[in-house]
């Protein structure tokens, strides 16, 4: 199974996605890493995620419908509602 993140470089998503990652789980990492707050510290996570070999992260904004679903396994489950609330 392979499991979509959104948010994935702030602090909820990096914490998630590092859980899901010790439980050796397939993540899906995507995050538009705007400058909200430092962007310093999304990145310096987001290495620490890409240390895994499960984990794959996708820079983009999800109002971009076409890019994001593009670049999703047809079967991704969302973990966050973000996605759900942005296309509905």
């Amino acid at each position: 199974m392979k499991i979509l993140v959104t948010g994935s470089a702030g602090f909820i998503g990096f914490s998630l996605c590092l859980f899901l990652l010790k439980k050796k789980l397939n993540v899906i990492g995507v995050d538009n890493l705007n400058n909200y707050y430092d962007v310093g510290l999304k990145k310096k996570r987001l290495e620490i995620l890409k240390k895994y070999k499960n984990f794959k992260f996708f820079k983009l904004d999800l109002s971009n419908k076409k890019i994001l679903f593009g670049c999703l396994p047809a079967r991704a489950l969302t973990v966050k509602g973000t996605l759900e609330r942005a296309f509905s």
